[in-house]
């Protein structure tokens, strides 16, 4: 397996192992329905993003979830056709509630679980995948979905959803696929990261499962590739 199959796989191991796990589960609570103070709260906690959402006292904590789940609502009604008009709209969002720290990282994390088709989240690993560091949090956040846009992330993430849907499984994964790749390339290295989490996590799986993952981490390795030299070296220079 080379590089490039490789970091596929983990990346695909990493998205659906995460979506099994919570994403799959907030997804079916939801039910297709509005984000609720409840839900944001759960998601912004296991997310590590509840930080920069004012926690105390006990009642402010229910009142600021509420305005969470009442923006993020609103942002899913008039979501932009854009990449970059979606970030600019969840900047907008996030500042509007005047807390004392912008939840801009919440706010991508909490639009996933309203409108995942076409999104994905910001994080700082992420973004340094990307290309992006040391920047001020809003011009790096803008920044970044710009990046993506630039390379095409839609249409890669369009087809990442016809290929998973074809193996049966869930088309969703395709943002988050993308999202474990490029924090991977920005320098995340959890314990749980890597080619020998990756085999022992396929080792639990079912026979059939382990391998369709595998199948279609060949099927994307090469456009994850070719999409991530298109982020980091947007100008198309040699040798990056």
């Amino acid at each position: 397996m080379d590089a490039s199959e490789q970091r596929a796989l983990d990346a695909i191991c990493q998205a659906y192992w995460w979506y099994k796990t919570f994403d799959e589960i907030e997804l079916l609570r939801l039910n297709n329905g509005p984000m609720t103070a409840d839900a944001a709260r759960r998601i912004a906690k296991i997310y590590s993003v509840a930080r920069n959402i004012p926690q105390n006292p006990p009642d402010l904590n229910v009142a600021n979830y509420s305005q969470v789940a009442a923006a993020l609502n609103a942002l899913s009604n008039a979501w932009p056709n854009t990449l970059v008009g979606r970030a600019e709209a969840c900047d907008a969002a996030a500042g509007a509630l005047q807390f004392p720290a912008i939840p801009r990282s919440a706010f991508s994390k909490l639009m996933w679980f309203l409108k995942p088709e076409g999104w994905t989240l910001f994080d700082s690993y992420a973004a340094r995948g990307a290309g992006i560091g040391g920047i001020p949090g809003a011009v790096s956040f803008v920044q970044f979905y710009t990046r993506l846009q630039g390379a095409q992330f839609g249409q890669m993430a369009a087809n990442f959803w016809n290929t998973l849907a074809s193996h049966q499984l869930p088309p969703s994964l395709a943002e988050r696929i993308v999202d474990w790749a490029l924090m991977q390339a920005g320098g995340r290295r959890n314990p749980c990261d890597g080619p020998a989490w990756t085999n022992a996590f396929l080792q639990t799986l079912a026979p059939g499962i382990a391998v369709v993952l595998r199948t279609v981490a060949r099927e994307i390795a090469l456009p994850l590739t070719e999409f991530l030299a298109r982020v980091q070296n947007p100008q198309g220079l040699p040798n990056g």
